[in-house]
């Protein structure tokens, strides 16, 4: 091997020595501060109330796998879950044996940090709070035709 082609391996893999050595210090270094780091973005944040209604919709999914595919119409907002978008008939795709639209449920929460907002998921805790009568018996009853053990209740939250 020439001396030129020599000197040129022996200088990649010493490069390659370094970026290593250099990759664990770095991961040394985030292991080192993560609960700071945490606590800082944490303190950060913000949890404010939107003024955007949220579409609530209950799915139900059978865990022994009797599910369908199902279309949920866009009239309500984008949802939470990362559920199949069908552009063409404006609707998201789900995977379950049963679906009941409660309608609109007038609360909604955002993240904030400094200029910037995200809409995030609301309790169903604080949700039935905001639900009125007839939302609350439909869901009641939406809950009792299906058991616990064979089917998973799921709500939907749509936010404009």
């Amino acid at each position: 091997m020439p001396k030129f082609q020599h000197f040129t391996a022996s200088l990649e893999k010493a490069v390659m020595r370094y970026e290593l050595q250099e990759r664990k210090d770095l991961q040394e270094k985030a292991e080192q501060f993560k609960q700071t780091d945490e606590r800082f973005v944490k303190a950060s944040l913000k949890i404010v109330r939107g003024i955007e209604h949220t579409y609530v919709i209950l799915m139900a999914r059978s865990r022994r796998g009797s599910n369908t595919i199902r279309q949920i119409r866009c009239t309500g907002g984008n949802p939470f879950g990362g559920y199949v978008f069908d552009n063409v008939h404006d609707c998201y795709l789900v995977k379950c044996c049963d679906t009941l639209n409660l309608g609109y449920v007038p609360v909604s929460f955002k993240v904030t940090a400094g200029s910037w907002s995200v809409p995030v998921p609301t309790p169903e805790k604080v949700l039935r709070r905001y639900m009125d009568q007839q939302q609350i018996r439909a869901l009641k009853g939406f809950q009792k035709n299906y058991n616990k053990e064979d089917y998973e209740i799921e709500l939907i939250q749509l936010v404009e």
